[in-house]
């Protein structure tokens, strides 16, 4: 198969239809192709792309894609460093029992002046390592070099709801997760939606597919839209195919929540770009459907006027 056919899929956010052409090609190529697709092309489809194949299997592979992406392909997004410290550390996790010496890249990461992984960590990850290979010289460097590392100082929290936002922007989303029951659904939503779209930092999409991992709900994905939407196209290609993929799980999730089919027909007009994400045809369908349960929804009903397939029996 053709891997521009690959790349396409994954820039229209057909990220089922893409994971499916995946077996055509190796894990290398699968590998360079979405780092191309972030770097050259400055498209979050990839990142969104690796973060759907997380969701599915929590594997060394997809997190090791993310952790590319988001460390050397969009590294110029405020959070995308602290991003692909949450995967190393992933990475560092699962290969626990079969690669033990495997640090994930946070060794390469402990090294920016961002310092996205601070030397207390890295000093303990590198100790684990030499257990298991005492002559591990990268571990060793970390261990010789972290003393002199100067960090900016932490700010404590003033209560937990502040601890679970520092957990978040760190990429600590394990330790974030342990937080949360701090704040209720409502607070968490407003926190992210602050992070991402008044901050831009990628860290809020990526903790909002983070809790995806466990349950998917309509809701989330309707948060991951908004972020992907709102906070990241001044910087970003991609931002409305993502947006719609997200905007498409929600439907068919909640097929009767007009607010998703509403937002979905708002993405058909103006055309995202020189082709269209959302066809006239499929634009109709969810159209025609929405006023079948609700007459009133002057989205779909004004959409259908400018497509010029409004039919007088929805008056």
């Amino acid at each position: 198969m053709n891997s521009e056919l690959f790349v396409k899929t994954v820039k229209i956010g057909a990220f089922d239809e893409a994971q499916k052409q995946m077996s055509n090609f190796s894990d290398q190529k699968i590998r360079d192709t979405l780092y191309l697709i972030a770097s050259h092309d400055s498209n979050i489809c990839s990142y969104a792309f690796a973060l759907f194949l997380i969701s599915t299997e929590k594997s060394v592979l997809f997190h090791g894609f993310a952790s590319l992406i988001t460390e050397m392909g969009i590294c110029y997004l405020k959070g995308a460093y602290e991003a692909s410290a949450y995967h190393a550390r992933v990475i560092f996790e699962l290969s626990r029992l079969n690669d033990p010496t495997n640090d994930g890249g946070i060794f390469c990461l402990c090294g920016y002046p961002e310092r996205p992984i601070r030397a207390e960590e890295a000093f303990a990850v590198a100790h684990e390592i030499l257990v298991h290979d005492p002559n591990n010289k990268f571990a060793l460097e970390v261990i010789n070099e972290s003393a002199e590392w100067v960090e900016d100082p932490l700010v404590p929290p003033r209560n937990e709801s502040e601890q679970l936002e520092q957990y978040i922007i760190a990429g600590k989303f394990t330790q974030a997760k342990e937080l949360l029951s701090a704040v209720s659904t409502r607070e968490l939503y407003a926190m992210l939606l602050c992070l991402g779209c008044e901050e831009r930092n990628l860290c809020a999409y990526a903790f909002t597919w983070y809790l995806m991992q466990e349950k998917e709900e309509a809701e989330l994905h309707y948060l991951a839209y908004r972020i992907v939407t709102l906070a990241y196209p001044r910087n970003m290609n991609g931002c409305d195919a993502v947006g719609l993929f997200h905007l498409r799980r929600a439907m068919a999730l909640d097929h009767e929540n007009e607010k998703y089919v509403e937002h979905f027909l708002m993405l058909h007009t103006p055309a995202m770009g020189p082709t269209p994400l959302i066809s006239d045809d499929e634009a109709e369908k969810i159209a025609k459907q929405s006023i079948e349960r609700d007459n009133c929804n002057m989205v779909a009903t004004n959409l259908l006027k400018k497509l010029g397939r409004h039919d007088s029996k929805y008056d």
